[in-house]
């Protein structure tokens, strides 16, 4: 006995956004830097719309699904009435159950394996992955170290294409009710010219190469891969038949979110010219540089790299691993933890049932002085406020910071009353 056949087309298809969502796992995908093995999809089957998110496993699908709530349909004008996935564990379990009957969820399963019927999420997948590997292809790019980038852009590209399935629409106009303007987008992974933000001293560069990897949520601007790590910047000039060689060996990407916003910035692009490039930060770790001198003998090859060395000691570290090869940076790292034992920031408890443990890091920064010099290396122990979700680990948020309105006041008495202002520094603060 075979298979019956799939029918062709739906028998019933959604005719406002949210009345049914598609949602599947692509995976297990080659571990990313930051963990990342898993996607979590969604569609929406009325518009087509796509939202995709990473994994560390899929035992995080339903984490996924409280985001996408939170980020999608808390925001729109219309409800989540129904959702379809297949019979996997990761979504077979008591707390998508309990989730679909407090919000009045309709949930349909498919057939145990029977995948078909969940086609739409299927064909998305597919659809996905061609569109991330075609780019990922195209610019040479390690495809281990950059699938997250790449799945989050392709995604963002297609939800802008038009489809049959909404007769030549594309899904954000359906969506969003507005046409797409296209004159923004460029080239995945090609070479980019962003500008310095903030240069050390007068004499500091004031642009560096970057590839370009994508489109960062809520703001208007880009992703760029700056050879360490995944910065945002408005100010890029772009090459786009220009592709940087990266180094494998010094790739470490961050993880970011994927969501849907407002319109992009457009941005300049000088005549294209087919070359490939080498980064040169991909050169300024002290690992690379004694590889290189060993390479190199010409004297003006090894000045080049000399100077390239000087910017990265100049450059505040990124990691812990980078910092503890530095005895000073060893030494702010110690008088953080021991001021914050000092002041009995925590205190040890037993982590609750169902819960989990909020990861924590090091910042590291340089405090400089009017000349652009280092004064001294700050170092400050923080916790993981991106891998919170809304509703679990919070419902609320504040931050603690001065108003400028208060600072003015406060000048002005002082000037009023003839009285001397002092500026100090506290090491570490006390609420």
């Amino acid at each position: 006995m075979t298979n019956l056949p799939m029918p062709k087309k739906s028998e019933k298809r959604a005719q406002k956004p949210l009345e049914l969502v598609h949602t599947d796992l692509i995976g297990p995908l080659p571990s990313s830097p930051s963990g990342k093995k898993y996607v979590h999809t969604f569609t929406d089957d009325a518009t087509r719309m796509h939202w995709v998110y990473e994994l560390d496993s899929k035992s995080e699908a339903f984490d996924s699904l409280i985001k996408f709530f939170n980020e999608v349909v808390r925001k729109c004008d219309h409800r989540l009435k129904s959702i379809r996935t297949d019979n996997g564990t990761e979504f077979v379990n008591s707390k998508w159950m309990e989730f679909c009957n407090q919000k009045g969820v309709t949930w349909y399963r498919t057939t145990p394996h029977k995948s078909a019927q969940n086609g739409v999420a299927e064909r998305f997948h597919r659809t996905l992955e061609e569109c991330a590997k075609s780019m990922l292809f195209h610019a040479g790019m390690p495809t281990t170290e950059f699938w997250v980038p790449a799945f989050k852009t392709a995604c963002y590209i297609i939800n802008r294409l038009p489809t049959n399935a909404l007769q030549g629409k594309s899904p954000i106009e359906a969506w969003t009710g507005k046409v797409p303007d296209y004159s923004y987008l460029r080239v995945f992974g090609c070479k980019v010219y962003y500008k310095e933000p903030t240069p050390a001293n007068k004499l500091s560069p004031r642009s560096y190469i970057g590839t370009f990897v994508g489109y960062p949520p809520f703001q208007k601007c880009y992703n760029i891969w700056d050879g360490q790590r995944i910065i945002q910047s408005r100010d890029v000039k772009f090459c786009e038949n220009e592709f940087l060689e990266l180094d494998e060996e010094a790739l470490a990407l961050p993880s970011v979110s994927q969501h849907e916003d407002e319109e992009m910035p457009t941005s300049e692009t000088p005549p294209p010219t087919r070359s490939t490039t080498t980064s040169k930060r991909a050169l300024t770790s002290p690992d690379h540089l004694e590889q290189a001198i060993k390479r190199h003998s010409n004297s003006r090859e090894l000045r080049s790299l000399t100077t390239d060395f000087a910017y990265f000691a100049d450059c505040e570290p990124s990691s812990y691993t980078q910092a503890k090869q530095d005895p000073l940076w060893i030494s702010s790292i110690e008088e953080e933890l021991q001021a914050l034992e000092d002041k009995h920031t925590w205190t040890p408890a037993t982590l609750p049932s169902g819960r989990r443990a909020i990861a924590c890091q090091y910042v590291f920064k340089y405090k400089r002085d009017a000349d652009g010099n280092i004064e001294s290396r700050k170092t400050r122990l923080v916790a993981r406020g991106d891998l919170q979700l809304e509703g679990i680990d919070y419902s609320e948020t504040f931050a603690p910071v001065v108003k400028y309105t208060s600072i003015r006041v406060i000048l002005a008495i002082a000037f009023h009353r003839g009285m001397t202002l002092e500026q100090l520094d506290v090491p570490t603060g006390e609420f």
